[in-house]
């Protein structure tokens, strides 16, 4: 490949820039949204439903051991 052909633009690029939200908060909204997180009683699990219930979304909370986790969630989101 020659220099001049790497100059030449090739059809349909650049692609265009994706319409997203400038707001971060908005770029990670959850809403309307169901998950399902294993593990959820604490540790990584527990931190991941609290930060899905926190941008907006639905969680199912897949656990064994601690029993009071959901109604933890549910008081703070």
């Amino acid at each position: 490949m020659s220099i001049e052909e790497c100059q030449t633009p090739r059809p349909g690029f650049p692609k265009p820039v994706p319409d997203t939200p400038t707001n971060v908060m908005q770029q990670f909204s959850m809403k309307g949204k169901v998950t399902i997180v294993t593990g959820a009683a604490e540790g990584i699990g527990g931190a991941v439903a609290d930060s899905i219930a926190e941008a907006g979304g639905d969680v199912a909370l897949w656990y064994n051991s601690y029993v009071y986790q959901h109604y933890t969630l549910d008081l703070t989101y």
